[in-house]
């Protein structure tokens, strides 16, 4: 079973590990929150009937960027962690977000069963599209 998801703008592009370690946490977990909903999104509205958390699965990300991270691998891969981090199932002691409505939510998406080598394998890609920004993941369950 192969899955896509797009992130489409400047406000979900994955930021570099040098300019994730600068933000503040509550950036960062805005960040992370707003970035889980976006998947969730996609998740309830595009794949309903496909049986998730995916427990193996190889994941390819692809990320369209005005000008390609020419740092070390570790800066370029650190963006990586508030995607899978807001991938993965909720928390048994659940961060809920409150929202204005008064609903409070858990806001991470389900959609991986964990971040660790065992149950996931990574490939990341970057291109230069300075007109269309946009992150695509395919996840593909092994």
């Amino acid at each position: 079973m192969t899955v896509k998801f797009l992130l489409i703008g400047k406000h979900l592009e994955l930021p570099s590990l040098n300019v994730w370690d600068k933000w503040h946490w509550t950036k960062q977990g805005e960040f992370k929150q707003a970035l889980a909903l976006y998947l969730k999104v996609q998740k309830l509205s595009r794949y309903r009937g496909i049986g998730f958390p995916f427990v193996r699965a190889k994941i390819t990300i692809n990320s369209y960027r005005q000008q390609l991270i020419r740092d070390t691998y570790d800066n370029v891969a650190g963006c990586l962690k508030p995607l899978l981090d807001a991938m993965q199932p909720p928390m048994k002691v659940k961060p809920t977000v409150r929202y204005p409505d008064g609903i409070k939510a858990s806001w991470r998406a389900n959609i991986i069963a964990g971040d660790d080598r065992k149950s996931i394998e990574v490939i990341f890609n970057q291109f230069v599209d300075q007109k269309n920004r946009r992150t695509e993941i395919i996840l593909e369950e092994l």
